[in-house]
Order: C-alpha cells, then structure tokens, then sequence
C-alpha cells in the first residue's frame, strides 16, 4: 500500500487515504510518507468494521481497490461486501480496480450499476486485470 500510495504522491494530490487490514502494511505506509508533503491518512482496520464509516471522507477523486473484494466478500459473505463496496463506490470519481479473476463480474457490476464506465483495461504480469472506471 504504501510503496503504491508514494509513487501516486508523485503526481501531487492534495490527499492520500489507505485502509489495509495488516498493521505492517499501514505502519509500513505511515514511515514512507513522513518524508512526503501529500497530506495522508493510513488506517489500520477491516472494511467490515463498524469504524469504517467514521474513517471515510465523503468524497475521493480516485479510490483504488487492489484485489480487496474478493477477500471482503470470502470473510463477510456477498451480501455485506456488497453493501460495504457500494458505499465507496458511491464516494469515488474514479475507480480503478485490480480483479484476479476477471470472469468474477461481481464488482465489475457494482462498479457500473452505480453510474460508472469502463475507460480502461490492463492485464497485469501476474494475470490478474486492472481496470479503470470514470463516472458519467
């Protein structure tokens, strides 16, 4: 998350927000920024717990989900990792999203049920797909 978030901060956004579930990976993020002038915010928390809607701004230019669904939905079950899914989904402009099973439509269709585009599709080299969604 971190080393991702820092090559991001390169292109100077006015913010940065992570959310990884492994308290290595956060604390990992948190030392990487100290030498950044991005303002940033990494949590340390699942996206099933109940803080979660205290962490979320309620709007992000971009929100990047890096094979999260599939983890979220095998722990919570369909029904809460849509709900929750949803939620960002509903926050973001931009969604960019690593799928490792890209005959697994499910987040696809969240994405483009809640108003979103397919702008672009990259297949990464460990097989898994990257795609990119813009709102109307």
């Amino acid at each position: 998350m971190g080393i991702v978030a820092y090559e991001i901060a390169k292109r100077r956004p006015a913010y940065i927000h992570g959310i990884d579930i492994l308290k290595p990976h956060t604390r990992v993020a948190r030392s990487i920024f100290l030498g950044s002038n991005v303002e940033s915010r990494f949590d340390t928390m699942s996206l099933g717990s109940r803080k979660l809607q205290s962490v979320l701004n309620d709007c992000y230019d971009i929100v990047l989900l890096l094979a999260v669904y599939q983890h979220v939905r095998r722990g919570l079950g369909q029904e809460e990792a849509d709900r929750i899914f949803i939620d960002i989904i509903n926050r973001a402009q931009t969604i960019v999203a690593r799928v490792p099973d890209e005959d697994d439509v499910r987040l696809q269709s969240l994405i483009e049920g809640a108003g979103f585009t397919l702008s672009d599709r990259h297949k990464s080299p460990r097989g898994s797909t990257v795609l990119a969604y813009h709102r109307h």
